[in-house]
């Protein structure tokens, strides 16, 4: 069964629209959601979906504000937000801070001095199938990832080392069962389960840096940061991952390691060696579900980091081989190895004198060509967004993409013989729009277009919405 789910976790993130499109650091291995603010730069914390990235009709509604701590919070920064802000030199007030429980009495900073981090974050969406569902109605889905980061250095003095824990608890429906799609309406759905996620060490040695222990492939290749905006799964990991191969992607992670060097100031080359069974994604996987006993997968990516006449541009060329033994979709015969490759890029195409607005676009595509294995031949991507649309809203991002999944014959031949015919194409068309109430908290409305979904064969129409704080 494939795994679901792209980028997986949003968390404390630094952005720098006008140095590379909110393109993770190495510093970084979480998730990146595209996010601007005046200048080009913007630091937030936000919630997202670990089981990311889900509501019933009407009593759906309830479970968005279901916390009476997060329902009081949006009162007071309603409230508090409501008037333009004067310029002020005092200290950030709690609504301009980066979590929604505050500094914890002074706590959290004590702790951020001597090296420890912890984080949560809590994302809730709510969706109504008004067309194409069987039945239409509404879903909701919940997530919850909370962990700790442990900067070695500043804690023992151990330079550049540096400590994951994360853990995940999700709950609720998933939209995608009533249409019958393959790329999920959210990227966050998955069974009900409460699991450890990722437990890494990573060592900075000059230009280079090692990551190793229970991680997640989806984390660290494949990955947009423009795209990263869209509540589809099919715009994170593409699905000549995750619906062909069960290498470590979220919701589930596995053993593994990342070794990623920096050539030189535009190029960036990492290889990364991972599990090949991260085991069911079902409620009875607490994390440690994964089996060596099917081999390991390989991945290899290049990223060049590009300025088109004073734009800056992040370019990916990478792929994977998998060397676990794959069934013949048609014949049942057992074949060694399975390959895919992959290529995307996001481009700054317009920004503002202030950085405001900033336009991006982005596409992508992947091939996985042994079709007598695999369920997805090839997928396609591109859209653009629009960071600072508004100027009374510098910080909130518009996006409108498109994907194209197109399924392998073999796969399409032996369904249709077996009796449950499916489509040999996919496409989805969204429209969102990310609402930045403070950096601890956004609202994502959002609407999807199914065309063609794999299973059900019919067209679909799906309202959205996300709400993501970081705690």
């Amino acid at each position: 069964m494939p795994l679901r789910g792209a980028l997986q976790a949003e968390h404390l993130v630094t952005i720098a629209v006008g140095e590379g499109l909110g393109v993770p650091s190495l510093a970084d291995d979480r998730p990146q959601r595209l996010l601007g603010g005046p200048g080009g730069h913007v630091i937030l914390d936000i919630v997202e979906e670990a089981a990311r990235r889900r509501m019933k009709g009407g009593p759906a509604l309830g479970r968005l504000v279901r916390s009476g701590v997060l329902a009081l919070a949006i009162v007071a920064i309603v409230s508090e937000t409501g008037a333009q802000p004067v310029v002020d030199v005092s200290p950030p007030s709690w609504v301009q801070g980066p979590s929604l429980t505050g500094d914890w009495g002074g706590l959290r900073t004590h702790l951020a001095e001597r090296g420890v981090t912890p984080y949560a974050t809590y994302n809730v969406e709510g969706f109504g199938t008004v067309r194409g569902g069987s039945p239409d109605g509404g879903d909701w889905t919940s997530e919850l990832e909370f962990g700790l980061d442990v900067d070695l250095e500043k804690l023992v003095g151990w330079g550049g080392g540096s400590v994951h824990a994360s853990f995940l608890w999700i709950e609720g429906t998933d939209p995608s069962e009533r249409i019958g799609n393959l790329n999920a309406i959210s990227s966050l759905s998955a069974p009900v389960a409460a699991r450890v996620y990722q437990l890494w060490y990573k060592q900075t040695l000059g230009p280079m840096i090692v990551k190793l222990g229970q991680v997640v492939a989806g984390d660290d290749f494949m990955v947009s940061a423009a795209a990263a905006l869209y509540l589809n799964a099919g715009f994170g990991t593409y699905p000549t991952f995750t619906a062909n191969i069960n290498a470590p992607t979220y919701p589930l992670g596995g053993p593994g390691a990342v070794l990623t060097w920096q050539a030189v100031e535009s190029v960036t080359l990492q290889s990364g060696v991972y599990v090949a069974d991260a085991g069911p994604n079902d409620g009875g996987n607490h994390g440690f579900g994964w089996s060596t006993d099917h081999g390991w997968v390989v991945f290899a990516e290049a990223v060049y980091r590009a300025s088109l006449e004073g734009q800056t541009g992040v370019y990916k060329l990478g792929g994977y081989y998998d060397t676990a033994r794959f069934t013949d979709v048609v014949t049942s015969a057992s074949d060694r190895g399975n390959w895919s490759v992959y290529v995307l890029g996001d481009q700054t195409l317009y920004a503002g004198s202030d950085g405001i607005p900033t336009v991006t676009a982005f596409v992508g595509f992947g091939l996985s060509p042994q079709q007598d294995r695999n369920t997805v031949y090839y997928y396609g991507q591109a859209g653009v967004n629009v960071i600072g649309l508004l100027p009374s809203r510098p910080k909130d991002v518009l996006g409108l993409g498109a994907s194209y999944t197109r399924f392998s014959a073999d796969y399409v031949q032996a369904n249709r013989a077996a009796g449950t015919p499916v489509t040999s194409q996919e496409a989805i068309v969204e429209l969102t729009y990310q609402v930045v109430i403070t950096p601890f908290l956004t609202l994502q409305p959002d609407l999807q277009l199914v065309f063609d979904a794999n299973q059900s064969r019919r067209d679909a129409v799906v309202f959205a919405v996300r709400l993501v704080a970081t705690f």
